[in-house]
């Protein structure tokens, strides 16, 4: 063999070692994540058996001292990013990951591993420090991001048994984040009770709540839906929570139609079943979102009564006008609107602030100073045109309202 060939054999043999400590390199550093997606896996088997060697490796120095399983959960992520294209939704996502990653290395938490479902796995030492540190993580990535995460605790575990049981703690903590609220941490709260919505009395809440609503009573609004929402039995899970929605928006449907208005159509809803409902993660979330369009449809029913009072009080001040020289009376203005009397009156007093027949003497009053100006009328003939059959009458009712007679009038103006 010439140089040329030793020195070809020789390259070859060193290309060959370089591959492989670089496949030994990779397979060292692929170790931990593939550690991680087992372990990952083995958390989410609902009756798991021993923890795969490769795992049980990966623990043990964590349950020698005692370990806590934590979840990590994005709130509402979506609804913020639904604009976003996919680009920038991932770049999102790995600004989330990297902040939480320095926070639990700078902090000494434990090790953080992506999970599943816009969640975190971080396994900790656990203890009274680790709830401290986690509230902390709460409010630095509120100050961080647009939205919030919430935290899922389990409790303290020393084998790989109870180890599973922490995750599923800290899975259940999480799962009642739609009662409990979100941006915080959650304990195990398996043994919280949880209520069914009573049937009997919703109908009359919503009905009570309708009332609220059409007298702009935004207080008692509020309250109906509080009485609805955390009822004395307990709270209402998720899935009672939107059947009583339903149950709420239909029911105000059809009484608001028995009124000739439509909820949907005044809310700007664009379906019987408004989706933008179930978008919700927490039962604070929906009702604050209910309270506000429920606000916002007793204002718009406020107005559009208030402009056709000042419509209807129109009319019936032309009625007065156009009759002044017949007995006009509220009845039979209320008969010719068809209105009753007394709402009439009611509503008339409402508008104007004085009651009908003080405002028909004000017209008359009116249209009878600007009858005395012409010096040609006489008195008694004004008295008739504006509806007073008794020339005395007229006298005290004008000076009643002028503080001077027709003739202390026009002899006042130099009429």
């Amino acid at each position: 063999m010439d140089d040329q060939d030793l020195e070809a054999a020789l390259s070859a043999v060193c290309a060959q070692v370089r591959e492989d400590r670089r496949n030994r390199s990779s397979a060292m550093e692929a170790q931990p994540y593939v550690q991680r997606e087992l372990l990952l896996r083995w958390f989410r088997e609902v009756s798991p058996g021993p923890a795969v060697e490769r795992v049980a490796a990966f623990l043990a120095p964590y349950l020698n001292k005692g370990m806590a399983v934590v979840l990590i959960e994005t709130d509402d992520p979506e609804r913020y990013a639904k604009e976003m294209t996919v680009e920038q939704k991932r770049a999102l996502w790995l600004d989330v990951e990297s902040f939480l990653s320095s926070f639990v290395q700078t902090e000494g938490l434990g090790d953080l591993m992506t999970g599943f479902d816009n969640r975190f796995v971080l396994l900790t030492s656990g203890g009274d420090h680790c709830g401290a540190a986690l509230d902390k993580m709460i409010r630095a990535f509120r100050a961080a991001f647009p939205f919030t995460i919430t935290i899922g605790l389990g409790d303290d575990a020393y084998n790989e048994e109870r180890l599973h049981e922490s995750y599923r703690q800290a899975e259940t903590a999480l799962s009642i984040k739609w009662i409990m609220g979100k941006d915080r941490v959650i304990r195990d709260a398996s043994s919280r009770s949880i209520g069914k919505p009573a049937a009997a009395g919703v109908d009359k809440l919503v009905g009570e709540m309708l009332q609220a609503i059409l007298e702009y009573d935004l207080l008692k609004i509020d309250d109906c839906l509080l009485a609805l929402f955390w009822q004395d039995h307990g709270p209402l899970r998720k899935s009672e929570a939107y059947d009583l929605i339903v149950r709420i928006t239909s029911k105000l449907h059809s009484d608001l139609q028995l009124m000739n208005e439509n909820l949907y159509h005044l809310l700007n809803w664009d379906s019987h079943q408004p989706v933008v409902l179930f978008e919700f993660e927490t039962m604070n979330d929906i009702v604050s979102w209910l309270r506000r369009r429920f606000f916002e449809l007793s204002e718009l029913l406020f107005n559009k009564r208030r402009k056709q009072d000042r419509k209807l009080i129109a009319e019936m001040i032309t009625y007065m006008e156009e009759h002044l020289l017949q007995k006009v009376t509220l009845k039979e203005a209320a008969a010719k609107l068809h209105f009753t009397p007394n709402y009439l009156g009611y509503l008339f007093k409402e508008e104007t602030g004085v009651t009908f027949s003080d405002f028909l003497n004000e017209i008359r009053i009116k249209k009878a100073r600007a009858m005395l100006d012409n010096p040609k009328l006489k008195v008694y003939e004004i008295a008739e045109s504006v509806g007073y059959k008794n020339v005395i009458y007229f006298n005290r009712m004008f000076k009643q309202a002028t503080g001077m007679t027709p003739g202390e009038y026009r002899k006042k103006n130099k009429i």
